[in-house]
């Protein structure tokens, strides 16, 4: 293969392309969209850690995008209290999966 749409490279070792376990595949799978992108950064579900602002270090539940894409409603946790806050999504970073 010389080519194709969005692929970078093979995973390898020197020209030895290498097998890619199921659950990653599985992982890349899930981030998928319609148009069969992957997603990049937390997704819902996603368990989330807020790196900037006055919420800085409280964690909690990405639950959706808001319409513009460039906010997020997290489902924040703190001690036996849970509160929804919209979000800029630069403020947030996943805490799982962060290897995509």
């Amino acid at each position: 293969m010389r080519w194709a749409i969005g692929v970078k490279d093979i995973v390898r070792s020197g020209e030895v392309p290498l097998p890619v376990d199921e659950a990653i595949i599985r992982m890349i799978r899930a981030r998928m969209d319609e148009a069969g992108c992957v997603r990049i950064g937390p997704s819902p579900g996603d368990e989330v850690e807020v790196v900037e602002g006055p919420l800085r270090g409280l964690r909690g539940i990405l639950e959706r995008e808001v319409g513009d894409r460039e906010r997020v409603i997290v489902l924040l946790t703190a001690i036996e209290y849970q509160a929804r806050v919209v979000i800029e999504r630069r403020a947030v970073r996943a805490i799982v999966g962060e290897w995509i």
